[in-house]
């Protein structure tokens, strides 16, 4: 179960990416993103794993949750104020497309 939450997403105003040429905008989608991505989420993979090391080492009690528990913590998440607050900051499209791949 992950003990973290990241945020990975790449984003760019609307005006911008239109001004771009469609070759950039190709280069963009299709190579540079992608691999921001797959670094991104390495890191985090890699960050998590040495932060539970870390913590296993240096903490008393540490707990792992179960699939259950995890459940239920998402579920909490789900209308807690930070959740909120990153709706407002998402465009609704996106966040409809986000709940369509990722549902609750």
């Amino acid at each position: 179960m992950p003990g973290a939450v990241y945020i990975r997403l790449c984003a760019i105003n609307s005006d911008v990416w239109d001004s771009l040429p469609a070759d950039v905008q190709d280069i963009i989608e299709n190579e540079v993103w992608p691999e921001t991505i797959d670094f991104a989420m390495e890191f985090a993979k890699t960050a998590e794993e040495e932060a539970l090391e870390t913590v296993k080492e240096e903490v008393d009690t540490s707990h792992e949750m179960t699939a259950e528990q995890y459940a239920e913590f998402l579920e909490a998440a789900k209308d807690n104020a930070l959740t909120k607050m990153l709706k407002l900051m998402i465009d609704p499209e996106i966040l409809s497309i986000i709940e369509e791949l990722h549902p609750r």
